[in-house]
């Protein structure tokens, strides 16, 4: 394809299942795509707006037994995917962020839109619904992480803030000092901060 942007791509690929998904947004040729794992072959393209946009996609547990669903963020909204077929199964329009990306936990997508937006699944929907937004816990331009019932966000200017998944309350923030851009990473009881 012809794609390219002015700064440079970053998204990355993730495996889900026996497809892996790529997310090519800019200013040329922008389109998600699911590659077979076994054969290069794709199995699904479907395309996307025309404009910068570097986040990756994101997979989570589907509602069926055994399938697997990929999100898909850019500026215009979120959108879920089958991951075998490229089906768009939902779609939440808020604007959202085109550096960070999305992150999920159990029953709860955490969307950098709006500061942040959370939306739940419940067991018994095919859509998710809003749980909470927060401007006090806007990820910039690293993506939010998820450990256990609090949420984790960086901003550009070094201060890391913690809040509640259930809630949405910012429980504390400490300023880091620098500059940050790559998103933070938690190993055992240790957050590491690049």
């Amino acid at each position: 394809p012809k794609a390219g942007n002015d700064i440079g791509m970053a998204s990355s690929p993730v495996v889900v299942g026996e497809t892996v998904v790529v997310q090519i947004e800019n200013q040329g040729d922008s389109f998600a795509a699911g590659i077979d794992v076994a054969t290069g072959e794709t199995r699904w393209r479907v395309d996307r707006d025309r404009r910068a946009n570097w986040v990756s996609p994101i997979a989570m547990p589907g509602k069926r037994e055994g399938s697997r669903v990929v999100l898909l963020q850019s500026g215009s909204g979120l959108t879920a995917h089958d991951s075998m077929t490229g089906e768009e199964l939902w779609r939440y329009d808020v604007p959202c962020s085109t550096t960070p990306s999305v992150a999920v936990s159990e029953d709860h997508i955490f969307i950098p839109a709006n500061g942040l937006t959370v939306l739940k699944l419940a067991p018994d929907a095919t859509v998710p619904s809003l749980a909470w937004d927060s401007s006090q816990l806007s990820p910039s331009p690293a993506s939010p992480i998820v450990v256990g019932d609090r949420v984790y966000t960086m901003n550009s200017s070094g201060v890391l803030s913690c809040g509640d998944v259930a809630t949405g309350d910012r429980l504390w923030q400490l300023r880091v000092g620098g500059k940050y851009w790559s998103t933070p990473v938690v190993a055992g009881d240790r957050m590491y901060c690049i």
